[in-house]
């Protein structure tokens, strides 16, 4: 029997999300049929198309200007069947305060591709210049190769995004980057048998700072920064429940949830319990899948009352039982992880 260590409350009611691409009613039902007859997949569509909600999209989309930033020259991935992970630094040549309200993720090797971060810094608070432009650690995990710096999440792309849309903030939503603002991008490439290239670019799509905008800000509660000094281990045979919490210091609205993890996660859940003791449900799912990450954008602006506290929870399975673990048998040592 597997150990199992710590536990995630249950949550009662899930909030919606837009875009949500799943079966629909009728579909699972003539699969169901399908099935129980024998029958082989077709081409002919199951039911009737469903409209695909529109998201919320920033009318700054036809106005901004747009910066493009990206690595300085295409990345090596070798076809050696192991995953391969790259950081590189980039420097800005944005000289003034700039009101990023959107991103599109283009020359993206997609098919190589697992996700991509876009980290930001401040030039005060950021890496050496003699750094910058440069890959950092040794392509087999994000640890290894000082960068310092206190970086912030600020963008990223997943199998679920459109390359050519982008994705935009809701209406008047800003993230203000200062003056010489620099960028760490984290890119996780999936075991590949041959050998390839990418020539991951983003681009930023801005408006001037003296629009009327609403200031964005990310809350990082899941990461090896939360529960450990930059990695923690997950022994063999057990299946251990992680948590963390936040408080919110002032009044604010939450328009999208982004989780995160790799193969050894196995549920997530996250609420926030109000000063009145009221919880608010922001997120839970019962069976986490490597490959089906993306954000979750809500209809509406989710407000959280001042001195509420966030709580996140997640489980990992480093058991034979887990389909996804990539290691059989799990090591006796353990696993170091980083989310």
């Amino acid at each position: 029997m597997p150990h199992r260590i710590g536990f995630a409350p249950k949550i009662c009611r899930q909030l919606p999300f837009l875009g949500l691409n799943s079966p629909s009613q009728c579909a699972l039902i003539k699969i169901a049929q399908w099935v129980a007859e024998g029958k082989y997949l077709g081409n002919k569509p199951l039911c009737r198309k469903r409209k695909r909600p529109k998201l919320p999209k920033s009318t700054a989309a036809a106005k901004s200007a747009v910066h493009a930033i990206g690595v300085p020259q295409a990345l090596p991935i070798l076809g050696d069947n192991k995953d391969r992970f790259e950081r590189v630094l980039l420097p800005t040549e944005l000289s003034d305060s700039t009101a990023v309200v959107g991103f599109a993720f283009r020359n993206t090797n997609r098919p190589a591709l697992h996700h991509s971060e876009l980290m930001i810094c401040s030039t005060d608070d950021c890496a050496t210049t003699s750094k910058l432009d440069k890959r950092v650690g040794n392509s087999r995990s994000y640890e290894g190769g000082d960068i310092g710096g206190n970086y912030s999440y600020l963008s990223g792309w997943l199998p679920g995004q459109s390359t050519l849309n982008g994705d935009f903030f809701p209406i008047g939503f800003a993230k203000i980057l200062p003056p010489r603002t620099n960028f760490l991008y984290l890119l996780h490439y999936g075991p590949s048998p041959i050998d390839q290239t990418d020539s991951a670019g983003v681009l930023l799509y801005t408006v001037p700072t003296n629009s009327p905008l609403r200031p964005v800000e990310s809350i990082d509660l899941h990461g090896t920064q939360a529960f450990g000094k930059n990695r923690f281990v997950i022994p063999p045979d057990t299946i251990i429940t992680l948590h963390n919490q936040r408080r919110v210091d002032s009044p604010f609205s939450v328009f999208a949830i982004l989780p995160h993890a790799h193969h050894l996660a196995q549920k997530m859940r996250a609420y926030a319990l109000t000063p009145t003791r009221d919880t608010i449900p922001l997120l839970q799912i019962d069976r986490w899948r490597f490959a089906w990450q993306w954000q979750y954008k809500l209809p509406q602006l989710l407000v959280l009352p001042q001195g509420s506290v966030i709580h996140f929870w997640v489980t990992y399975d480093n058991t034979v039982n887990n389909p996804e673990n990539p290691y059989r048998p799990p090591p006796k040592s353990g696993l170091f992880v980083r989310c």
